[in-house]
């Protein structure tokens, strides 16, 4: 019973991520049962046309990444799916500077020596990689779809690294202060991409009935979540209208929210991180995978002084999960 239902969840799995990704970029690996080849291509043209480039030249910083994964008959009840990274040119080398740069708060790996040219060597390769795939696995909750979650993970953590290319290149070179670029430009794109439901619609005529779940904490750090029921763009407006009312949550860290709402044969589905960057892309794929509709989820944090990592992207998925839940919105998967 577990492996059928487990072999359903990941055929509704492989089903929302070739509607979100092309051809070209997702693919089935010839010669081998449920498994896929995720090609991430990292350059300055991807970025957007009013991204700055050195040169014409200079576009294809990176070679693309290719992520592999499969499935197997305990994915995703209890285990997460086998995965492989294959980097491409002069990745690792990018992204070992660049945590270095950054003083990147998640990996104790990289020594705060004073920065020298470090040429790519194997010990590099495995800082990084081991690296990646202890985040990669953090990740994982039983019971949850996963393969979105990673994708989406290792693109920012590319983008990041295309976006302050000039900067590490510079760093590698010299023991200038790091700065905070990348976080600032991660977070103002996520911002202005977010903003979009708040503009729409600021009048209310009847209140949201909202449902609040419970409370949770990780180190200092407090998140609750809350549901409502909406068949509009108003609705959910006036839903994050009522949630603002309570100054505990106006003057929270991070409202991070996504939607999805049936209009005849269409979904309307956004989300917004409110700084919290890829927490709403999951809440918002919890919300696809499990076909909830006519629902607005929101996740308030409080942040406690004590970061968290990537273990704040499994919390806040964990209490949007929950709410969503205990209260209908999506089936529980025993």
């Amino acid at each position: 019973m577990q492996a059928e239902s487990n072999e359903s969840m990941q055929l509704d799995e492989i089903q929302v991520l070739h509607s979100m990704y092309s051809t070209e970029e997702l693919r089935a690996r010839k010669g081998m049962d449920r498994c896929w080849l995720m090609t991430i291509p990292m350059t300055r043209s991807c970025l957007g046309e009013d991204q700055e480039r050195r040169n014409d030249d200079q576009d294809d910083i990176l070679d693309p990444l290719i992520f592999e994964f499969w499935f197997h008959t305990n994915y995703p009840s209890s285990a997460p799916p086998y995965f492989e990274i294959k980097g491409g040119k002069n990745w690792i080398y990018l992204l070992f500077h660049r945590f270095k740069r950054e003083d990147y708060e998640s990996t104790n790996l990289i020594s705060n020596s004073p920065h020298e040219m470090i040429n790519k060597n194997d010990d590099e390769t495995l800082i990084i990689k081991e690296f990646i795939q202890q985040e990669l696995k953090n990740m994982f909750m039983s019971g949850m779809p996963i393969a979105f979650t990673w994708i989406e993970f290792l693109k920012n953590e590319l983008m990041s690294t295309v976006l302050d290319y000039d900067k590490i290149e510079e760093h590698v070179k010299s023991t200038t202060a790091v700065t905070q670029q990348t976080r600032e430009l991660t977070s103002g794109h996520s911002q202005q991409k977010g903003n979009k439901i708040l503009s729409n619609n600021n009048s209310t005529e009847t209140q949201i009935p909202i449902i609040h779940g419970e409370p949770f904490t990780e180190k200092k750090s407090k998140f609750i979540g809350h549901v409502a029921t909406v068949h509009s763009l108003q609705q959910v407006t006036a839903m994050l209208e009522q949630l603002k009312e309570d100054d505990k949550i106006a003057n929270a860290t991070h409202n991070i929210y996504a939607y999805r709402i049936r209009q005849g044969d269409q979904i309307l589905e956004n989300r917004d991180d409110d700084g919290e960057t890829g927490a709403a892309d999951q809440i918002l794929y919890l919300m696809q995978i499990s076909n909830a509709e006519n629902v607005c989820c929101v996740v308030t944090r409080w942040y406690g002084g004590i970061k968290l990592g990537n273990d704040r992207l499994r919390i806040i998925t964990g209490v949007a999960k929950k709410v969503l839940q205990d209260n209908g919105y999506i089936a529980s998967r025993k």
